[in-house]
């Protein structure tokens, strides 16, 4: 998907990102057992998710994300996602990116009020200073 400039992507966005303070982890839904990845940064539009592809071609036609932290058991089940991005990721040194990682990008849809104010108390108790 997407290979759009970082600025581009930045003035899409109404909501202000915040990289994550903690490990941070997500199961996506179109798995039968879910598939596991890192939340790299979250806003109350979005995240942004780092995972290792599939060999099944079933990457990104998730529906629905649960955002889970190791502090304080806190979970956020169920969010339901659109997909924004999906690309793989190019190593430190700027090499061809390694096959199987990727980013991808995510964006909230019609959160129930509960599921807006339960992500409101995560991103101030798992986020860093914004981005």
């Amino acid at each position: 998907m997407g290979t759009e400039s970082d600025k581009a992507k930045q003035e899409r966005r109404k909501d202000k990102r915040f990289a994550m303070k903690d490990s941070v982890f997500a199961m996506l839904d179109s798995h039968p057992f879910g598939h596991a990845a890192a939340v790299l940064d979250v806003s109350k539009g979005g995240a942004g998710l780092q995972y290792c592809s599939s060999t099944d071609g079933r990457d990104c036609d998730w529906k629905r994300l649960d955002v889970i932290s190791s502090y304080e058991n806190f979970i956020l089940r169920k969010l339901p996602i659109e997909i924004i991005s999906d690309q793989l990721v190019a190593d430190k040194q700027g090499n061809p990116p390694e096959e199987r990682i990727k980013r991808c990008g995510v964006k909230f849809r019609n959160l129930t009020y509960t599921q807006k104010a339960l992500l409101d108390i995560f991103i101030e108790q798992h986020a860093t200073a914004g981005k």
